[in-house]
């Protein structure tokens, strides 16, 4: 393969990474010269704290871990509970 033809498909590489949301390491503790995603984890976490807010649950002087297990335990109380095994003396 030419210089010409690993070159294209650097470029694209490094297209194909930006536009899927990541950049180049800048960290200068970090330093490695690799690929970072940009948003990712913290993106996830600010959607999810959204959702749990907006159900009506605060994460004011809470974790938003503690508030999505007082979300999910709500919901689980809320659950019917199973009807018997007729089946089951």
């Amino acid at each position: 393969m030419s210089d010409y033809e690993l070159q294209q498909r650097l470029d694209a590489a490094e297209w194909s990474l930006r536009n899927a949301g990541f950049r180049r390491c800048d960290i200068p503790a970090c330093n490695c010269n690799s690929w970072h995603q940009v948003g990712g984890f913290k993106a996830r976490f600010d959607e999810i704290r959204e959702v749990v807010e907006e159900a009506g649950y605060s994460t004011n002087g809470r974790t938003l871990l503690d508030a999505v297990k007082a979300m999910a335990s709500d919901l689980d109380d809320a659950r019917p509970a199973p009807a018997p095994d007729p089946n089951v003396l």
